[in-house]
């Protein structure tokens, strides 16, 4: 059994299933940790550890994506964002920054793969058994 999840797992980082360049690209999966702040205060809800996201999927506010593409992993950087004047109340139309810590990159087909490779050994399904330096 072993063996074969061991050639899978070759075979899918042979197929390109892991991103090549080392920077995050639009349609990457990412794992992020980052903190939202509003005049340099963190705000409920802004916060979050092993975040896992794609890239371009538009799951959060405009511009939050784009600030992560070209971050390489274990880079900081802080993205300024303005709520959209919709939002909820304390932070509609307001600017904040949001400081990102980039993870691990890949596409979603490696961060699954890695899943299942962890449900079948029976260990938990969490990327930092797959790269705990990240």
């Amino acid at each position: 059994m072993k063996k074969i999840l061991l050639a899978s797992l070759t075979c899918l980082l042979l197929f390109g299933c892991s991103n090549t360049s080392n920077t995050v690209e639009k349609g990457d999966v990412v794992k992020i940790d980052f903190v939202g702040k509003k005049d340099g205060v963190a705000f409920d809800g802004g916060t979050a550890q092993g975040q896992i996201l794609e890239i371009g999927a538009g799951q959060y506010v405009d511009g939050f994506e784009d600030g992560i593409i070209g971050m390489k992993p274990g880079e900081t950087k802080n993205v300024n964002i303005t709520f959209p004047n919709y939002y909820y109340e304390e932070l509609a139309g307001k600017d904040v920054v949001f400081e990102i810590i980039s993870g691990a990159i890949g596409t979603e087909a490696f961060f699954f793969f890695v899943c299942i490779i962890f449900g079948l050994l029976g260990e938990l399904a969490t990327f930092s058994f797959v790269l705990p330096s990240l």
